[in-house]
């Protein structure tokens, strides 16, 4: 269906032993034929012989230019710009400003120009607009990590304070209203293309630690996942990249190694230079492997930003179905981006939504000392398994069913699920079949999830079979959300719980104050939820008709609330329910 799109990048900071790891990788980049996108950080703008070496790489090679926002810690930066802060994007926006200003002019002082590629761990939506607004030359910045959830940075001694979480995986354009969110259209695109600074694994994603497992070769000596200089997962990783060809027009993969990691002494973690340096010639000549086949189409940074910008349209999806390559098992976890929300589906536990993120809301995340979320860059969430309990006291999507006072749930069920496209191009995603058992009654239902845009989802839930002692069954779409951006709980009071008729009129509301109100009706047209602290209204609307509806309070030790949507059925009868999200 699509192409895999590779970026190559590497960083030249100060010294010699850097640059002789630089060196390394640019010889092997070259010898298989590719180009590459060389970003100069401030001690390599300063460095005559990384400045000297990178104008010789790209006269003789084509290979790009640009600049990093990391290595600040040297003393000219601590004297030109009177701070020991080293974590760019923690820095005040006058700080940033200069900052950049000062990069930029010696980047045009070495070679002539200005940069059109600009890497970071996290660029926000102000620092770009100031960028694309002083320098229009920029097509292309690395905006965020993809480093998703609260274990990297408890593996990381609770020291690595690069909080990003929420944001698309691959490329996008960035909207003017937060750097995590995708842009509608035209006059809500910042003007460049965003990326994310490496691929991750998209299952250790939700259940470990991504930052250990991505496109980046010696990270999996820190995984301990490589047995000396050997490693199938690297092979798998890729090829699983690849496999989202399937699902997407364009994929977007960065291969981006830092020199600390291939020198001598550097960042091996127990191994060595040696198996670092044979894993990343591993890499590279695999990748030319799949160029040859077709499948993958090496690009610079700025070619894949104008590639991008010339053939992919606002406004649309990226999806990701990936498999468990770590383990081999069967498990699978599904994930769907677009302007108005990130979602992932883990059949694992049914299909029950693990996380959402409701980008309808279009709430700003700049951090910085001058701001008010200071370090915090996550992208709100209304659910967030990883971060909030489990499916213990978490916050969850899902299916339960009941009979004669006996209840079981999707979540306690494994399933696989496929991914097709409906005739209006939109994605589908069918899960096979899960059997529960109601006391006597064993009750199969099948479960489709379809994405139509806009902020909705559609879940079709068909029962297939019913055997035992009940002929019907009650269905209930139940969704238990929250708001938060950590592990630690936010003030839910003010979130405004409401229940419609059939008529779309208010019959009930409860606004949040942790005292467990419950509040059902009959032939309901909606029950929804506002949380003014995301800008965003959450429904479930029954498409095909409902017996009840409901709203719930949590309590402060599991600060959820409910909505739910029940409907009795008999074998062959389904409940449709669309989980719409709005902006309030």
């Amino acid at each position: 269906m699509g192409r895999m799109y590779l970026n190559i990048i590497h960083r030249a900071d100060r010294g010699k032993a850097r640059l002789d790891a630089l060196k390394f990788m640019q010889d092997e980049v070259h010898r298989f034929g590719f180009k590459t996108t060389i970003l100069l950080s401030y001690q390599g703008l300063s460095d005559d012989g990384a400045v000297q070496y990178s104008k010789e790489q790209a006269d003789e090679y084509g290979d790009e230019l640009g600049i990093h926002l990391q290595e600040l810690n040297c003393e000219e930066f601590f004297e030109k710009h009177n701070t020991k802060e080293t974590a760019f994007f923690m820095l005040p926006m006058e700080k940033k400003k200069a900052i950049l200003t000062d990069m930029m002019e010696r980047f045009f002082n070495c070679f002539g120009c200005f940069p059109s590629a600009v890497g970071a761990y996290i660029l926000d939506a102000a620092t770009i607009t100031f960028l694309k607004e002083a320098y229009p030359q920029v097509r292309v910045c690395i905006t965020n990590c993809f480093e998703e959830g609260i274990n990297m940075f408890h593996g990381n001694n609770h020291s690595w304070a690069l909080f990003s979480d929420g944001g698309p995986w691959g490329a996008y354009y960035p909207s003017k209203a937060c750097h995590l969110v995708p842009a509608k259209d035209e006059n809500d695109d910042i003007g460049i293309v965003g990326l994310p600074h490496l691929n991750r694994d998209m299952l250790m994603s939700i259940i470990s630690r991504d930052d250990l497992f991505s496109s980046h070769p010696a990270n999996l000596l820190r995984a301990k996942i490589a047995d000396g200089d050997r490693c199938r997962y690297m092979y798998d990783f890729i090829d699983q990249w690849i496999k989202q060809t399937d699902y997407n027009e364009c994929v977007y993969y960065s291969l981006f190694v830092s020199t600390p990691w291939v020198m001598e002494n550097g960042s091996q973690f127990e191994s060595t230079d040696v198996c670092s340096r044979s894993l990343y010639s591993q890499c590279i000549a695999y990748l030319k492997k799949k160029e040859e086949e077709g499948l993958v189409t090496a690009m610079t940074m700025s070619e894949f930003a104008c590639h991008y910008r010339t053939n992919i349209k606002h406004g649309g999806a990226e999806i990701n179905l990936w498999q468990d390559i770590l383990c081999g098992s069967k498990r699978q976890i599904f994930w769907y981006c677009d302007p108005y929300m990130r979602v992932a589906l883990d059949p694992n536990i049914g299909g029950t939504i693990t996380d959402l993120r409701p980008y309808v809301g279009r709430i700003p995340v700049n951090i910085g000392s001058d701001t008010k979320l200071l370090w915090n860059g996550n992208y709100p969430f209304s659910i967030s398994i990883e971060h909030r309990g489990g499916m213990w006291n978490g916050p969850y999507h899902t299916l339960v069913a009941g009979c004669n006072g006996h209840t079981a749930a999707i979540y306690d069920k494994r399933t696989r699920c496929n991914v097709s496209f409906d005739e209006k191009g939109c994605p589908v995603v069918e899960f096979l079949p899960v059997t529960l058992k109601l006391g006597g009654t064993f009750a199969t239902v099948e479960s489709r999830a379809l994405f139509p845009g806009k902020g909705e989802i559609i879940f079709e839930r068909h029962v297939t079979d019913i055997i035992g002692e009940c002929d019907s069954i009650i269905l209930t779409e139940t969704h238990r959300g929250t708001y938060g951006t950590t592990e630690y709980q936010e003030n839910m009071k003010g979130i405004k719980l409401k229940l419609y008729n059939k008529q779309n009129e208010l019959c009930h509301s409860i606004i949040y104050n942790y005292e467990t109100r419950q509040i059902i009706t009959d032939e309901p047209g909606a029950a929804a939820v506002e949380i003014p602290r995301m800008n965003v209204r959450t429904e479930l609307i029954p498409m095909d008709g409902a017996d009840s509806g409901e709203i719930e309070e949590g309590c402060l030790f599991a600060p959820n609330y409910f909505l739910r949507i029940s409907k009795k059925v008999k074998k062959g009868g389904k409940l449709t329910v669309c989980l719409k999200m709005t902006a309030l």
